[in-house]
């Protein structure tokens, strides 16, 4: 699919954003069925890529994205937007792929993938959604500030993988019922030994961003790639998000704001940052650039 398609998609989701999480968002057979008849086809395409079959429609499709909500319809956009044929793309905390998938599919062999997922479960799908390439870089690990093993929490409830941790206050904050599991860590450092520095980076790692900022200090120093990271609000965000900040500032990099309706970036200050994770209380977490 080319790169303006998908733009065009995510300029179509981000319009229709508010109305699909007011009335057609959430469990239960009745919203189901509401999806169905106001989504129709797009709804089907979507379902059968979750169910496999077609998986590049887990994504790749309108209703794929739409669900993914405001701030990674804006936080993809983004990235598409500032990334560049010839451009490394390290997708820290990847997930099940989406961010990987589309710069996949938006540029193809022209930008080098390393996409990092510690859990295994979640690791499996990630293969199947982006098979490896000459291109596509896919670590079963965790990057952190050292080499070795941690113990990561990990929820019981599937649908909650993606809000797996490190962090012991962001588990009590977000996860019920989790156990522990332990998965190899390296730093970002020790893994451009041989392999070749991001040029952008996105960052959605659930409290261990201050440990990864530490273990890749020289990357971000040096070569200074771009960078769209997670922030949490409350306790946990000024624990981890605000320290993360923090260092980043430290070795040169500026914050901006994603703006929600114009996707363009607002230069604001560590302070303003601070606030955001102070007061935001209606919201979980949002996504940052950080750049020089």
């Amino acid at each position: 699919m080319e790169n303006s398609k998908i733009l065009g998609l995510l300029e179509k989701a981000k319009t229709d954003c508010k109305e699909f999480e007011e009335k057609y968002q959430g469990p239960g057979f009745s919203k189901k069925m509401k999806r169905v008849l106001r989504y129709r086809m797009d709804y089907i395409k979507y379902s059968l890529g979750r169910l496999g079959i077609y998986r590049k429609f887990n994504f790749l499709s309108y209703f794929g994205i739409l669900s993914g909500g405001i701030r990674e319809i804006k936080s993809t956009y983004c990235i598409l937007k500032n990334i560049e044929p010839g451009d490394v793309f390290y997708d820290i905390g990847a997930n099940q792929g989406l961010f990987s998938v589309i710069v996949n599919e938006s540029f193809g062999k022209q930008v080098e993938i390393h996409a990092f997922e510690p859990i295994p479960y979640t690791f499996k799908i990630l293969q199947k959604n982006l098979p490896k390439k000459e291109n596509i870089f896919l670590n079963n690990i965790a990057l952190l500030d050292r080499e070795g093993e941690i113990k990561f929490k990990v929820p019981k409830n599937e649908s909650l993988l993606a809000s797996s941790t490190i962090s012991n206050e962001y588990a009590d904050k977000y996860l019920k019922n989790y156990y522990e599991i332990k998965v190899s860590c390296m730093s970002l450092y020790r893994y451009i030994k041989n392999h070749k520095q991001p040029t952008i980076v996105k960052m959605d790692v659930e409290g261990a961003e201050p440990f990864i900022i530490d273990g890749g200090k020289k990357i971000f120093s040096e070569f200074s790639p771009q960078i769209i990271m997670e922030i949490q609000t409350g306790n946990v965000g000024l624990e981890y998000s605000l320290k993360a900040a923090k260092k980043l500032e430290e070795l040169g990099y500026k914050i901006y704001e994603i703006d929600d309706e114009t996707n363009g970036l607002k230069l604001i200050s560590i302070k303003e940052l601070e606030n955001f994770i102070k007061e935001r209380q209606d919201l979980n977490e949002d996504n940052f650039v950080f750049k020089k």
